[in-house]
Parts: structure tokens; C-alpha cells; sequence
């Protein structure tokens, strides 16, 4: 699931912020080999850190329906995890680096979520929006974070990726009700009933009163 993520995620920096293939775009550890392997001017997206989602959370159930007329019951909604990227720039001069910061960080601000067009068919089934956003305070790394992976420390901003989870714990469900009867009978006078059908949108479609002759 996560390669899918990292997929819509360079196809949307790449759109959204105007990066060209002249310009490269890796999820590797931005360590000291890394940077030394590099030929030209290059964006780094690493992902560090994986949480659950707590901002997005409820429950219940939701059903869903397919062209065939089969129905799937799944908990409402999905679990979600966020994926905590840093994203750095890596160029000969600063200013370089400041613009293709600036031009990404614009990107995840236009967009609350990576567009429908950016995700591959199995993301889209999922029914579920990716959200993208800037991180907060207390989720960004620290110097910590470069001394570990033995990197120079280099400017750059925490990206932060909502996705629902499909588990696959789908259950299978009947078809949907389209009515609702109502059935009356008066205890007070035998074979008099009442019945009363009621469509599912809640509105009430044929009512009748009964009287039935009592057996002789």
C-alpha cells in the first residue's frame, strides 16, 4: 500500500509543483552516500515516520455496492495511517534548494488532498481521499534525525499523508430493503386489520384498511 502512495505522491509533486525530469525525485534516506551519488539538482522525499490517524476516527458500518447488484458491509470508515515525510531540496546553491521548496510546500497548500487523477486505480477503489498537509510542531525531526542516518543537515519541511486502510474484512450483505409493511390487527373487533407499506425513503406508499367477515 505504501509504494502506491509513494507512486500518487511523485506524480502529484511533480504536476502540482512544476518538477521536470531534469530535476530528480527519490525516497531514499538522504544520507551521506546519497548525496554524494548525485549528478545534478534533486528533490529528496523520505518517509520516517508511520501513525495512526486519531484526528480521523469513529464507527459503525457502511455498505457498498457493486455494478452487479452484490453488496459489501465494512467498518465506517476505514482505519486510516499518516505517513510523515521530510522533504528536503539538494542543489549547488541555496536559493536553488529555497525554490523548489517553496514551489513544493505551495503545491501541498493548494490541495487537501492529492487529486483523484495522481492515484492508481487500486487507491481509487478504496473510495477513501488521501489528505496532504504541511506538519505540525510536534511531529517534525530534529538534528537527531540527520545525525542518525549520518546525513548533512539541509532545510526542508515534514509532509504529512492521511490514507484509509482497505483490511479486507469486507462482509457479505442481502439486498437493500425497499419497503417496509406494517401489519394492524384490532383485538377489539376480529378480522379487522390494517396494513401499510412504506418505501425506503421513508415516506409512506399504500395503506389500506381490512375488514374481514368473521367465520360463521
Amino acid at each position: 500500500m505504501i509504494d502506491l502512495i509513494d507512486e500518487a505522491l511523485e506524480t502529484f509533486l511533480r504536476d502540482q509543483a512544476s518538477i521536470d525530469s531534469t530535476i530528480g525525485l527519490s525516497f531514499d534516506a538522504p544520507n551521506a552516500e546519497w548525496t554524494a551519488a548525485l549528478t545534478g539538482p534533486a528533490i529528496n522525499v523520505f518517509l520516517w515516520r508511520i501513525d495512526r490517524d486519531q484526528r480521523r476516527t469513529s464507527s459503525g458500518l457502511e455498505t457498498k455496492r457493486g455494478s452487479d447488484g452484490s453488496a459489501q458491509s465494512r467498518r465506517a470508515p476505514l482505519p486510516r495511517l499518516t505517513l510523515s515525510y521530510f522533504v528536503s531540496a539538494h542543489a549547488q546553491r541555496p536559493e536553488d534548494e529555497h525554490l523548489l521548496l517553496g514551489r513544493l510546500a505551495n503545491a501541498v497548500l493548494r490541495n487537501r488532498s492529492i487529486p483523484e487523477e495522481h492515484l492508481g486505480q487500486q487507491l481509487i477503489d478504496i473510495g477513501e481521499p488521501l489528505f496532504a498537509g504541511l506538519g505540525s510542531d510536534s511531529s517534525h525531526v530534529s538534528i537527531d534525525f540527520w545525525q542518525a542516518i549520518g546525513g548533512q543537515l539541509k532545510s526542508g519541511f515534514d509532509l504529512e499523508i492521511s490514507f484509509a486502510v482497505d483490511t479486507g474484512q469486507d462482509l457479505s450483505v442481502g439486498p437493500p430493503v425497499t419497503e417496509r409493511a406494517l401489519n394492524v390487527t384490532d383485538l377489539t373487533q376480529e378480522g379487522r386489520r390494517s396494513a401499510r407499506r412504506v418505501a425506503a425513503t421513508g415516506s409512506p406508499d399504500v395503506s389500506s384498511d381490512n375488514e374481514e367477515p368473521e367465520a360463521s
